[in-house]
């Protein structure tokens, strides 16, 4: 797999310097700061790499909230990392994704490195919905979607419209 370096990483506060951005609204993420200049002292702390799926008593607690066993849950350090696997357990090359702009780099990069097509669907900055020239396209698009995953999984209840109820028992 190749990857390709998104505009936003380029664009990141890591790489551009956060000294240099006065105000960002943009980044979910903080200043650099040490761990004294916010008051806490970790100077009993021991570190260690951990386990590899996550924090044993973590897992267990998830499990058991979850209705799964504990070997079931895999814990990451962050989205990313998370979004990463899932793509590159679930995805084969040519396989077709739908993916809602703005997103994750990971949820766009990943899958053009798989090598999968994707359409997208651009949400309008200012309202957070597709845009009203997109609707029917996008209502089309979607309409297929559940075509092919009541063909693949066969069981979708579709509520969106009374009229056009669907329930495929596979």
């Amino acid at each position: 797999m190749k990857f390709v370096r998104m505009p936003i990483e380029r664009e990141s506060p890591e790489e551009y310097g956060y000294g240099r951005i006065q105000n960002n609204l943009s980044e979910s993420s903080i200043r650099d700061l040490s761990l004294s200049q916010i008051g806490i002292d970790l100077s009993d702390l021991t570190l260690f790499y951990g386990s590899h799926r996550g924090e044993d008593r973590l897992r267990a607690l998830i499990a058991l909230a979850s209705g799964v066993s504990a070997d079931e849950v895999l814990v990451t350090a962050g989205a990313a990392g998370a979004l990463y696997i899932v793509a590159t357990t679930l995805l084969e090359p040519n396989d077709h994704l739908v993916v809602v702009r703005p997103n994750y780099a990971t949820n766009i990069a990943t899958p053009q490195a798989i090598g999968c097509a994707i359409t997208f669907v651009d949400l309008g900055f200012a309202s957070g919905a597709v845009h009203p020239a997109d609707k029917d396209k996008f209502k089309e698009l979607m309409e297929e979607v559940v075509e092919i995953l009541q063909e693949t999984i066969g069981s979708i209840d579709f509520w969106q419209d009374p009229d056009k109820q669907k329930r495929v028992r596979g």
